[in-house]
Formats: structure tokens, sequence, C-alpha cells
């Protein structure tokens, strides 16, 4: 029994870390579009995905493209310098 309450509780995690990266991605791209014509600073993590396993990094890629080429799109990327890092994964 307790296998499956601990893979209901894993499977609601996984589902609200794919909406928290959602939305996340979705307030960068809102911040460039409201201040589209002024000089802007933002600094924006994820950590949710993979400080405690690797599994769920590979499962954003499709989302992280998507993301990059919406940006590239509308233009947000002329003249800016963004910057894409990682670290050493889960703990």
């Amino acid at each position: 029994m307790q296998t499956a309450v601990r893979s209901e509780v894993e499977c609601f995690m996984h589902i609200y870390l794919f909406c928290f990266f959602k939305v996340v991605m979705n307030y960068v791209h809102d911040f460039f579009k409201v201040y589209r014509e002024k000089p802007k600073f933002m600094f924006s993590f994820h950590t949710e995905l993979s400080h405690d396993s690797h599994n769920l990094v590979g499962a954003v890629d499709l989302d992280m493209l998507e993301w990059l080429q919406t940006l590239n799109e509308d233009g947000h990327l002329n003249n800016t310098l963004l910057i894409i890092m990682s670290d050493h994964g889960p703990r």
C-alpha cells in the first residue's frame, strides 16, 4: 500500500515541477514583452527539476527549445545577451 501512495505523491510532484517550470518560462517571456523597449536585467533559475534527480531534466528539452524559438521570433533576443548555465546536477 505504501508503494501506491508514494507513486501518487511522486506523480503529483512531477506535475507540479513541470507546471512551475512553465510558469517561470512564461513569466520571463511576459517580462520581455512588457519591457520590450527598455534596457533590462533579469535573473531566473530552475533548480526544482534537477535538485534531487537528473531524470526530469531531459523532459523539458522541447519546452526549452520552443521557449528560445519564441523569444527569437518575437525579436526579444535582438541586442540581448542570454546566458544559460547549469550546475553539477542533483546532490
